[in-house]
């Protein structure tokens, strides 16, 4: 299986200076941030041709960042899932990664801290922040057959700068 994590584009309403996530989790998107996007959403597309199944959390700015990737892969798939939500236990979100198919490319679009533990916790067992993903980051983990804990692999992290700059 192949996972990829996706950090929610810039909502309106943005974090103060500092901070790496809003308080208020509702938020929508702003034209900004829909562009922005938009653009990492078809380079990603470029690297990765297909995603099987699209997750998000119940916030808004994550519902509206998987809408914009689920339109550039041609309306893949989109289910909100409650796993994802702030706070959430990266162990509830690996018992619904096992319950996806060894095969396939999943994507899941979230918030900061949660994803930063949850790359942690499928990496290297522990919900720790190993990676921090920016606004529109991405990272790639690997697992050779069904995901458990510490048994993914990072493919690649790219920051929204890196996506853009790419030359395919």
């Amino acid at each position: 299986m192949k996972l990829i994590l996706i950090r929610h584009a810039a909502a309106e309403g943005r974090a103060a200076p500092g901070q790496t996530h809003c308080a208020d989790d509702s938020g929508a998107l702003g034209d900004a941030g829909r562009r922005q996007m938009r653009k990492v959403a078809t380079k990603l597309r470029r690297l990765e041709k297909r995603i099987d199944r699209l997750a998000c959390s119940n916030s808004r700015r994550a519902g509206d960042t998987a809408e914009v990737i689920a339109r550039v892969y041609r309306r893949v798939p989109l289910e909100i899932l409650e796993a994802l939500t702030p706070g959430g236990r990266p162990a509830d979100v690996l018992a619904w990664l096992s319950t996806q198919p060894a095969d396939s490319v999943v994507a899941i679009v979230g918030q900061e801290p949660d994803l930063g533990k949850l790359i942690g916790f499928l990496t290297c067992g522990r919900p720790n922040r190993a990676v921090a993903l920016k606004e529109c980051g991405v990272c790639m983990l690997a697992f050779d057959s069904v995901p458990g804990v510490a048994m993914g692999m990072v493919r690649w992290v790219l920051t929204p700068a890196q996506m853009r700059s790419m030359k395919i």
